[in-house]
């Protein structure tokens, strides 16, 4: 379909400057026996950044189409584990089981103010899309107590991903939320690291934050 558009608009822009040329000497029909060879490089280095765009959304909406897919995914999981837990309520009683929380797999969303607990693995860069898709950013701690209540609500063995980095300026974190330095960062001992300077994330690591690559896979928090 690119390739078509570049021969559709390498024809319209050669057919116009055979119409001027002409039209200065006499009325004459412009005949294109070989478009792409008469448009030359100029039509092609034209027609790069339109291609590029094309690209590049090609490659937004598949993420997108990925993630609505997960979304997808665990709502039919949550359906099926809400059923799962009202079957195994006993009929007539009024109080709720005890044991819900044990219940729930790791392949859910868990709501804690505005955060939300995502535990579906991804990069650091598809988890910020993610959060996105989602209305909002990978999060960042205003300070240690709003750290502390999140910190409750993780499982402690597990890793999460959360909106800080210096991709930027080495050893300069930054909220991926508001773009500025980060005033609040709770380290684990010896952290951040980063000895080959490609540690530019930053992870929640034994409820300890932790600089790591991005590429690497990790639970994530999400903040609305």
């Amino acid at each position: 379909m690119i390739r078509y558009g570049a021969f559709l608009l390498c024809a319209v822009i050669t057919w116009n400057s055979c119409v001027l040329a002409d039209s200065r000497i006499a009325p004459s029909a412009c005949v294109l026996t070989d478009p792409p060879k008469q448009c030359g490089s100029f039509c092609l280095a034209a027609l790069h950044p339109l291609i590029d765009g094309l690209e590049n959304l090609r490659k937004q909406l598949n993420t997108t189409s990925r993630i609505q897919n997960d979304m997808q995914a665990m709502l039919v999981s949550n359906q099926k584990d809400i059923k799962d837990m009202l079957a195994n309520i006993p009929n007539g009683s009024p109080e709720k089981p005890t044991n819900i929380e044990s219940k729930v797999p790791m392949q859910q969303t868990k709501v804690w103010k505005h955060f939300t607990i995502i535990n579906i693995q991804k990069t650091w860069d598809d988890a910020e899309t993610y959060c996105r898709v989602m209305g909002g950013h990978l999060a960042t701690f205003k300070n240690q107590e709003e750290f502390d209540s999140i910190k409750e609500q993780i499982h402690p063995s597990e890793k999460y991903w959360v909106g800080i980095n210096d991709r930027v300026k080495e050893n300069e974190y930054v909220s991926v939320t508001f773009g500025q330095k980060v005033q609040f960062l709770d380290w684990g001992l010896g952290e951040p690291s980063d000895p080959g300077k490609e540690e530019d994330c930053v992870e929640l690591k034994e409820l300890k934050m932790n600089d790591i690559d991005c590429s690497k896979e990790r639970y994530f928090i999400c903040q609305n």
